[in-house]
């Protein structure tokens, strides 16, 4: 009977020993998932943000090529009324009557050359060494040099 007691204890020890290191593994394999989980919310949370984060400079990206377009087609609209303006200008210089404007441009003029009248309106004064172009386009065109900032800045 003593072998028999001593198998019984033997045997009680080893469930004993195995449900001990069962319910370590159980324990082992709980603290594993949660460390697990954890850290895929860790990495789930930095994917979301980084997402987040690109999503925001991609619409940054588009926000500022809208703002270069929408300023573009600003100065181009500008550039057109300006462009407008001179010819306007332009039109109503060749329908007037200029004569005292022509008086008036070759009276500063050289006496040794020849006056060339264009078809545009105005002359151009040629010589030896001198050639001034005082046609309404050329005249138009310095005009709109000196102040075409002065008046974008009035318009616009």
């Amino acid at each position: 009977m003593a072998i028999q007691n001593i198998l019984q204890k033997i045997e009680q020890e080893e469930k004993k020993e195995i449900q001990e290191i069962q319910e370590k593994t159980a324990e082992q394999v709980k603290q594993i998932l949660k460390q697990a989980q954890a850290k895929a919310k860790v990495i789930k949370a930095k994917a979301l943000a980084d997402f987040k984060f690109e999503k925001q400079e991609q619409a940054k990206k588009i926000l500022r090529e809208q703002k270069k377009e929408f300023i573009a087609s600003i100065l181009i609209k500008k550039k057109e009324i300006l462009d407008e303006i001179f010819q306007k200008a332009l039109a109503k210089l060749k329908e007037s009557n200029n004569e005292k404007l022509i008086i008036q441009l070759k009276k500063n003029l050289p006496t040794d050359g020849e006056i060339r009248e264009n078809l545009d309106g105005g002359f151009i004064f040629v010589s030896k060494n001198l050639e001034i172009n005082n046609t309404w386009p050329c005249l138009i065109s310095e005009v709109r040099e000196k102040l075409e900032t002065k008046i974008a800045g009035i318009l616009f």
